[in-house]
């Protein structure tokens, strides 16, 4: 049965990587808003903010490209222009032209950045929440594995940023930001739109402060933020050193992460891009066999565990008895039609013998745990948050078996990445 297997190693060296983000790029996002409410002032980006960040992340070896929510012409903060900084003297000689000709939100694919970097500076009150933009490539970088980041006022662009489980990205986590009882130090209570520490927490967000304009860096996880331009350095130094960790982990994370399979809309994904930190039951389905029934059970799973970082992933397959004979579009609206299922169901795949998806050969050829090719619909590998192959279960154990369950529960208990 051997010669039948195909290694992990020939399978690997065939695929090309996809599905991550490119490991050395990260997105600096300055706002485009000039104007401080109605008091006739100038406003902007505040230039450390910038540069302060920007030199921690170019030592550590990553390019910036600027972004603003408009494109083009990204105004300054008259009051931030100090050239008796040095690291400010010496970005705006070079960069100051950059902020001239940022690149528009609109343009940008998160999927060719490791990073976003949200600056600060009173404008971004008026333009970062609520942007599409904002909204569609920080979910991604982030959903993608990658470091989302902000300093000063720059969480503004976090505040109304939901992931794909409809819950906002600061929902239960620890952020910095700059402060209520700064804003009303700076006599700036009654100019803003909103109080953006009040706004945070109302989004679910811990907001940690230190005494006013004293240095507070917060790093949760792929999140990190600062309170203001005293911390806009070390908050640059947490994005570098976190990214850094991050491409160590990418350098020996097991290989299923980067496997890529076809989505049901044609598009590619991989378990450690659009699945990063999830624990996953990945299942071959067929929709005419005698344990389609289970797809309520697995719908059941996915509701009940995916808040804590879960997911079904179905595969159809007819492979075995001609059980899944339909089209790619079939299969979504019987799915969803009989079952109300929810959770993602990829295109079509063989997954044994002559043509078997790389994925499929990896999961079940040589070099995996349990090796052996899949004799019937319905076969569950249970996927561990780093990758890993922790189980498989047989058709006949049905999502609802005990032994599935408790090794589901068991895997959740590991802290997300």
């Amino acid at each position: 049965m051997k010669q039948n297997f195909i290694t992990l190693a020939a399978i690997l060296a065939t695929i090309p990587f996809a599905g991550l983000a490119s490991a050395d790029r990260v997105l600096m996002v300055v706002t485009n808003h000039g104007e401080l409410g109605d008091t006739g002032e100038k406003t902007g980006y505040f230039l450390s903010e910038v540069s302060h960040p920007h030199q921690e992340l170019v030592k550590a070896g990553h390019e910036i490209v600027f972004a603003s929510p408009k494109g083009g012409y990204a105004p300054m903060d008259p009051k931030s222009h100090d050239m008796d900084d040095p690291i400010n003297a010496a970005f705006w000689e070079k960069h100051q032209e950059d902020l001239s000709s940022t690149v528009a939100l609109s343009e940008v694919d998160p999927a060719n950045f490791r990073a976003v970097v949200f600056a600060g500076g009173h404008g971004t009150m008026w333009d970062f929440p609520g942007n599409e933009d904002i909204n569609r490539v920080t979910s991604a970088i982030y959903e993608g594995g990658g470091v989302v980041a902000a300093v000063c006022h720059g969480p503004a662009a976090l505040v109304s940023v939901k992931l794909s489980n409809g819950r906002h990205l600061v929902d239960g986590r620890r952020v910095a930001a700059f402060t209520n009882a700064e804003e009303e130090a700076v006599e700036l209570t009654e100019v803003m739109p909103f109080l953006l520490e009040t706004t945070l927490r109302s989004r679910g967000a811990t907001v940690d402060r230190a005494e006013n304009f004293q240095e507070k860096v917060v790093v949760d996880g792929r999140l990190v933020t600062g309170q203001n331009p005293a911390s806009a350095t070390g908050m640059g130094r947490e994005v570098a050193r976190v990214l850094g960790e991050l491409k160590e982990r990418d350098a020996s994370a097991p290989a299923l992460l980067s496997i890529p399979f076809e989505t049901m809309d044609g598009d590619t994904s991989t378990l450690g891009g659009d699945y990063h930190g999830q624990v996953v039951l990945i299942v071959n389905t067929a929709s005419r066999c005698g344990l389609t029934p289970q797809y309520e059970g697995l719908q059941g799973l996915h509701e009940k565990y995916g808040e804590k970082g879960f997911t079904v992933i179905a595969f159809p397959s007819n492979d075995y008895g001609g059980q899944e004979p339909g089209t790619n579009e079939d299969i979504l609206e019987f799915c969803e039609e009989n079952f109300g299922v929810t959770f993602p169901v990829m295109a079509k795949k063989t997954t044994r013998g002559e043509g078997i998806s790389p994925l499929y050969a990896a999961l079940t050829g040589e070099g995996a745990p349990d090796a052996g090719p899949i004799n019937w619909n319905f076969e569950k590998f249970l996927i561990g948050r780093d990758g890993t192959i922790l189980n498989r279960f047989n058709p006949r154990v049905t999502p609802t078996d005990p032994a599935l369950v408790g090794a589901l529960e068991k895997a959740l208990e590991t802290a997300r990445p």
